[in-house]
């Protein structure tokens, strides 16, 4: 076998079975110039007033769900989380070319036309329900 996977406890069990958890669904849109500082990814907001939920995430897992006929934006997200639900980053990286690594888009300028305008980027996002 090449791999192998292992299961890691979440809690007192080997898996959650207490219904601990919440997770929201949210898309994304991207419009204007990606991070206009040095922090790294664009302030992004995770308040809603249907979350019954302060904490911060424990995971966000990012998608795309592009309509039949549609390709992939290709690029990859990752969710950096603030001090409150207010002030997360979401940092946006384009695949390298070649056997270069994915590179943050660059900051201080506009969002490419692949994630402008697309509906379609959405992130599952897992919150602590106690």
């Amino acid at each position: 076998m090449a791999c192998t996977a292992t299961l890691v406890p979440i809690g007192p069990q080997p898996v959650d079975t207490t219904q601990n958890s919440i997770i929201a669904k949210f898309q994304f849109k991207f419009s204007g110039t990606y991070s206009s500082t040095s922090n790294h990814g664009d302030l992004v907001s995770l308040v809603s007033a249907y979350l019954p939920v302060g904490q911060l995430p424990e995971q966000v897992d990012f998608f795309e769900a592009p309509p039949a006929g549609t390709a992939p934006t290709g690029y990859s997200f990752y969710y950096c989380p603030g001090t409150t639900l207010a002030n997360g980053r979401i940092c946006v990286f384009q695949n390298g070319a070649g056997s270069a690594p994915n590179t943050e888009i660059s900051q201080n300028s506009g969002y490419p036309s692949a994630l402008t305008g697309t509906t379609y980027i959405y992130a599952y996002v897992t919150f602590p329900a106690y």
